[in-house]
């Protein structure tokens, strides 16, 4: 099915073009092969959710000034790097 494009909202998509920018900025690897290209589908995924975890639990976000996962409740303090991966 076809989305209803009269219940997009344009003006909530910036979230989702920032996203798509620090996507691209910060995993190398979707832009172009260089040196950080991954050379296996398990090693490029686990690398996406390693992003994803440090983006979301780990990195105070200048707009709300906290973690978007504290934001939300799921966590109760920033965490560390190091807490994520020893998890």
């Amino acid at each position: 099915s076809t989305p209803n494009a009269a219940a997009i909202n344009n003006s909530n998509s910036s979230w989702l073009r920032r996203a798509n920018l620090a996507i691209r900025m910060q995993l190398r690897r979707f832009t172009r092969l260089t040196n950080a290209h991954s050379k296996s589908l398990d090693h490029h995924a686990a690398m996406q959710a390693i992003f994803f975890v440090y983006y979301d639990f780990c990195r105070k976000h200048s707009t709300i000034k906290m973690t978007p996962a504290k934001a939300s409740g799921l966590a109760k303090r920033k965490l560390n790097l190091g807490e994520i991966l020893g998890a």
